[in-house]
Protein backbone atom coordinates (compact mmCIF):
# COMPACT_ATOMS: atom_id res chain seq x y z
CA UNK A 1 0.00 0.00 0.00
CA UNK A 2 1.03 3.42 -1.02
CA UNK A 3 1.99 5.82 1.86
CA UNK A 4 -0.88 8.49 0.48
CA UNK A 5 -3.61 5.73 0.33
CA UNK A 6 -2.79 4.73 3.87
CA UNK A 7 -2.84 8.66 4.79
CA UNK A 8 -6.03 8.98 2.83
CA UNK A 9 -7.52 5.93 4.56
CA UNK A 10 -7.08 7.70 7.78
CA UNK A 11 -8.59 10.81 6.81
CA UNK A 12 -11.63 8.96 5.62
CA UNK A 13 -12.07 7.34 9.21
CA UNK A 14 -11.84 10.60 10.95
CA UNK A 15 -14.35 12.44 8.62
CA UNK A 16 -16.70 9.44 9.38
CA UNK A 17 -15.93 9.80 12.91
CA UNK A 18 -16.61 13.66 12.99
CA UNK A 19 -20.13 13.08 10.86
CA UNK A 20 -20.50 10.56 14.09
CA UNK A 21 -20.36 12.49 16.51
CA UNK A 22 -22.15 15.50 15.11
CA UNK A 23 -25.36 12.86 13.82
CA UNK A 24 -25.19 11.99 17.36
CA UNK A 25 -25.80 15.38 18.85
CA UNK A 26 -28.43 15.86 16.43
CA UNK A 27 -29.86 12.68 17.53
CA UNK A 28 -29.54 13.49 20.91
CA UNK A 29 -32.72 14.20 23.21
CA UNK A 30 -30.80 15.73 25.82
CA UNK A 31 -29.22 19.18 23.74
CA UNK A 32 -30.79 22.40 23.37
CA UNK A 33 -32.69 23.05 20.13
CA UNK A 34 -30.12 25.77 19.24
CA UNK A 35 -27.50 23.43 19.61
CA UNK A 36 -29.45 21.02 17.48
CA UNK A 37 -29.71 23.28 14.62
CA UNK A 38 -26.23 23.90 14.78
CA UNK A 39 -25.33 20.10 14.31
CA UNK A 40 -28.02 20.15 11.37
CA UNK A 41 -26.42 22.74 9.83
CA UNK A 42 -22.91 20.71 9.77
CA UNK A 43 -24.26 17.43 8.69
CA UNK A 44 -25.81 19.45 5.83
CA UNK A 45 -21.77 20.31 5.08
CA UNK A 46 -20.67 17.50 5.86
CA UNK A 47 -22.82 15.36 3.61
CA UNK A 48 -22.07 17.09 0.50
CA UNK A 49 -18.90 14.66 0.45
CA UNK A 50 -21.19 11.65 -1.29
CA UNK A 51 -18.70 9.28 0.23
CA UNK A 52 -20.28 10.05 3.74
CA UNK A 53 -23.38 9.06 2.22
CA UNK A 54 -23.48 5.48 3.21
CA UNK A 55 -21.77 6.03 6.66
CA UNK A 56 -24.94 8.27 7.58
CA UNK A 57 -27.25 5.84 6.23
CA UNK A 58 -26.16 3.19 8.29
CA UNK A 59 -26.34 4.91 11.38
CA UNK A 60 -29.94 5.57 10.52
CA UNK A 61 -29.54 9.40 9.85
CA UNK A 62 -31.89 8.86 6.79
CA UNK A 63 -34.72 7.66 9.21
CA UNK A 64 -33.84 9.99 11.84
CA UNK A 65 -34.06 13.09 9.34
CA UNK A 66 -37.49 11.99 8.48
CA UNK A 67 -38.91 11.94 11.56
CA UNK A 68 -37.56 15.16 12.50
CA UNK A 69 -39.23 16.49 9.28
CA UNK A 70 -42.59 14.66 10.35
CA UNK A 71 -42.81 15.85 13.94
CA UNK A 72 -41.85 19.21 12.64
CA UNK A 73 -44.72 19.18 9.93
CA UNK A 74 -47.15 17.69 12.12
CA UNK A 75 -46.52 20.14 15.08
CA UNK A 76 -50.03 21.59 15.69
CA UNK A 77 -49.33 24.59 17.97
CA UNK A 78 -51.82 27.25 18.86
CA UNK A 79 -48.76 29.90 18.53
CA UNK A 80 -45.24 29.32 17.27
CA UNK A 81 -43.51 32.38 17.25
CA UNK A 82 -40.65 32.94 14.66
CA UNK A 83 -38.94 36.09 14.45
CA UNK A 84 -41.84 38.37 15.58
CA UNK A 85 -44.53 37.02 13.84
CA UNK A 86 -47.56 34.23 15.43
CA UNK A 87 -48.66 31.66 12.95
CA UNK A 88 -51.85 29.57 13.55
CA UNK A 89 -53.96 32.69 14.77
CA UNK A 90 -53.23 35.90 12.89
CA UNK A 91 -49.85 38.18 13.07
CA UNK A 92 -48.37 39.07 16.82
Amino acid sequence: MKLEHKYGFWFFVEQIDGMRKVYEIFNSTSVDPSVKKSAVDQLAIILQDHNLHAPFKAEGGVETVLKHLKLGLSRRDDVQVVQGFRYGRGFY
